[in-house]
C-alpha cells in the first residue's frame, strides 16, 4: 500500500508540475497595449517597438503571411539582454497562442527568443512577462527581425487540368481555348513538324509557360501574355500553363487563351487590292506588293461573283528569293455588272500555300434607259408624270427630276 501511495503521490506532483508549466507557458495580458499603435517592422534588420516595454504589456505588430519573425530579449539575438527572467507568448488574432519561450539555451541568463513563420497576413501579439506570467515596471526592449518570403520567380507547373485540343492547322491557324484560369494546364496535340506557334493570353500580364511531353515536363518557352513555341517537334503533345504571375499565382478569372499557327511560308505582303478606275464599265486592276520573298513559287488569283464558290482568274510567277519591295499587276478583262470579289492564293516550291485577304469591286454599266419612275409616295407612275419624280435606270441607278 505503501508503494502505491507513493506512486500516486509521484503522479499527482507531476499532474501538478505539467499544469503550472502549461499555465505560465500561455501568458495573456489582454489588452494592454504598448505601444497603441500597430508596429510594422522593416526587414532585414533588428528593430524595436518601444525602447521601454514592461512585463505585462502586449506589443501590436503587423505581419506578412510567408515571412520569418525572430523577437528576442537575448543578447545573442538582437544584441539586448533583459535583466529579469522573460517570457514571450504570441498569439493570434483570435487569442490562440502559436509561439512561447521561457529560456532559450542560445541566451545569456533567462532570456526568451523566438523564430517563427507567419501563417497569415494581419496582426501578431506579443506578450513580454516575467517568469510565471509575472509583471514589473523594468524597462526591456523587445528585439524584431523580420525576414521576408524569398519567392522563386520562374517556369510554373500547374496541377489543374482544363481540356486538351489540337494544334491549329494551315487552313484554319486559330485555336481558342475560352474561360481559362490562372492555375489551369491543358494538352494540345498533333503539331506540325517545324512549324512555330504563339500561344497568348488576353490578359497581357498573364505568365504562360510551356512544357513538352508531359504536364511537368521541359520547359519549351515561357514570357508574360505571349510564349512562343520554336519550331515544333511532331508526334509529341505540348503543354500551357497559365499564371498571374512569374510567382505562379492561381486566379479563378475566366480569360481566353489563344493558340496561332506561325505563318511558314515565304512572303511578306505589303498590300492587295483591286479597283475599276472610272467604276462604269471596262476590265477591274489587280494589284499585290511584297516586302520579301523566299522559297516562293507562283502567285494565283482568284475570282468569285458571291464570295463562296471561287474560280482561278490567272496565276503570276514569283520571284522565288527576294529581299526588295516588288509589285505586281493583272486584270479582270470580263467583270460583270454587279459585286466581283477576289482573293491571292501564294505558293511555295514544296506546294504549301497560303490566302491573304478578299477584296471586291462594284461594277455598275453605263446608264442607257429609264425603266421605270415613281412619285414621293411610292407610287409607279409615267416617266413622263409632271413634278417631282424618282427615275430608276437600267443600270440599277435611281436618280430624281423635275417633270414640267
Amino acid at each position: 500500500m505503501k508503494n502505491s501511495y507513493l506512486t500516486f503521490k509521484y503522479f499527482a506532483t507531476l499532474l501538478t508540475f505539467l499544469i503550472s508549466f502549461s499555465l505560465h507557458s500561455q501568458c495573456d495580458n489582454g489588452t494592454n497595449y504598448y505601444p497603441s499603435s500597430i508596429y510594422t517592422p522593416t526587414p532585414d534588420s533588428w528593430v524595436w517597438a518601444s525602447t521601454c516595454n514592461w512585463a505585462g504589456e502586449v506589443i501590436q505588430v503587423e505581419i506578412k503571411s510567408g515571412d520569418s519573425y525572430q523577437f528576442s530579449t537575448c543578447d545573442n539575438y538582437g544584441g539586448v539582454l533583459a535583466s529579469y527572467d522573460t517570457q514571450l507568448t504570441l498569439r493570434d488574432g483570435s487569442g490562440a497562442v502559436v509561439a512561447f519561450n521561457d529560456d532559450y539555451f542560445g541566451c545569456s541568463g533567462y532570456s526568451s527568443y523566438i523564430n517563427w513563420t507567419a501563417t497569415y497576413t494581419g496582426v501578431l501579439y506579443v506578450h513580454l512577462n516575467e517568469y510565471n506570467c509575472a509583471t514589473n515596471t523594468v524597462c526591456t526592449r523587445v528585439m524584431i527581425y523580420r525576414t521576408e518570403q524569398q519567392l522563386v520567380a520562374g517556369p510554373c507547373t500547374n496541377m489543374a487540368y482544363y481540356t486538351t485540343r489540337d494544334f491549329p492547322t494551315q487552313q484554319d491557324p486559330y485555336e481558342t481555348i475560352g474561360c481559362y484560369y490562372a492555375g489551369d494546364y491543358c494538352q494540345i496535340n498533333n503539331p506540325e513538324q517545324g512549324v512555330s506557334y504563339n500561344v497568348t493570353s488576353e490578359n497581357l500580364n498573364d505568365w504562360i509557360t510551356i512544357r513538352s511531353g508531359t504536364y511537368d515536363g521541359t520547359v519549351e518557352a515561357t514570357g508574360f501574355g505571349l510564349a512562343t513555341i520554336q519550331s515544333a517537334t511532331a508526334g509529341i503533345p505540348y503543354f500551357i500553363h497559365v499564371n498571374v504571375d512569374d510567382y505562379c499565382v492561381l486566379e479563378s478569372i475566366c480569360r481566353d487563351v489563344i493558340i496561332a499557327r506561325q505563318s511558314a511560308l515565304p512572303i511578306t505582303l505589303s498590300f492587295f487590292d483591286a479597283f475599276h478606275l472610272d467604276n462604269i464599265e471596262g476590265s477591274i486592276v489587280i494589284e499585290w506588293a511584297t516586302h520579301s520573298q523566299q522559297n516562293n513559287d507562283y502567285f494565283t488569283v482568284y475570282k468569285s461573283y458571291d464570295g463562296y464558290e471561287w474560280n482561278e482568274l490567272v496565276k503570276v510567277q514569283g520571284a522565288g528569293n527576294a529581299n526588295t519591295e516588288l509589285f505586281y499587276q493583272t486584270r479582270d478583262t470580263n467583270p460583270r455588272p454587279g459585286v466581283q470579289y477576289y482573293k491571292l492564293r501564294q505558293t511555295d516550291y514544296d506546294g504549301n500555300w497560303e490566302e491573304f485577304e478578299v477584296v471586291s469591286v462594284m461594277i455598275r454599266t453605263e446608264r442607257k434607259e429609264i425603266v421605270r419612275a415613281y412619285n414621293q409616295l411610292g407610287q409607279e407612275v409615267q416617266l413622263d408624270t409632271k413634278g417631282l419624280i424618282f427615275q430608276v435606270w437600267d443600270n440599277g441607278d435611281i436618280t430624281k427630276t423635275i417633270n414640267e
